[in-house]
């Protein structure tokens, strides 16, 4: 097969360097920590002052600067639960080759540019007709090739991730898994650990006060 696909043997070993890409890149991870990180701090100083005067925050006012947190911990909801199905299907899919066979305009766009639905249709191994549907803003990366490299689940075809709408779009080898898009995938965890930290910090000197 092409780009060096095979089919799935034993479960394959997917690097460090890789299941960072995948638990903590992509648009949706880095935005939902990056936000989550700047929102949350308001949200405890808003706590912070109201304690600090002694004021009885309303509820409703609480629920309302809480509600911003909440926006980046959807968003980080939502890529980890993306890369932990990419994990998976790194670890134990089936490789194949899809070919796109339609494209829709959704109503989500990203950076002014359209997220579309692209439906690709691969072949399983036991010649059954499946379709994946990958929702992007960056339609180039996967429509740059005459057939895209996917992997999927064997028991259930439908469950299928792209490896170019993956970060780091990476590459099953005869050596495992591999990233085509070299990088340093440790900046990812920068704001994770930076905002983890932060909270540490201010809960400690909180506590102590």
């Amino acid at each position: 097969m092409e780009d060096g696909i095979r089919l799935a043997g034993p479960a394959r070993e997917v690097p460090l360097a890789s299941k960072l890409q995948f638990l903590f890149g992509g648009f949706y991870n880095q935005f939902g920590w990056a936000w989550f990180g700047f929102t949350s701090i308001h949200f405890r100083l808003f706590l912070f002052t109201a304690v600090g005067h002694n004021e009885a925050t309303p509820w409703q006012a609480s629920l309302f600067v809480l509600l911003f947190p909440l926006i980046g911990l959807s968003f980080i909801a939502v890529g980890a639960r993306k890369g932990l199905h990419a994990l998976r299907l790194l670890t134990h899919g089936i490789p194949a080759q899809g070919r796109l066979v339609d494209r829709k305009m959704t109503n989500v766009s990203i950076n002014d540019a359209s997220v579309m639905a692209m439906t690709f249709e691969f072949k399983t191994v036991d010649g059954r007709q499946a379709r994946c549907v990958a929702k992007t803003h960056l339609t180039r990366d996967l429509e740059d090739d005459a057939a895209e490299p996917l992997v999927y689940d064997a028991q259930d075809p439908s469950l299928a991730v792209l490896l170019d709408d993956l970060p780091g779009k990476p590459r099953i080898t005869d050596s495992g898994v591999v990233l085509s898009q070299e990088g340093w995938p440790w900046r990812l965890v920068v704001l994770p650990v930076a905002t983890a930290l932060m909270h540490v910090v201010w809960t400690y000197f909180s506590l102590k006060d």
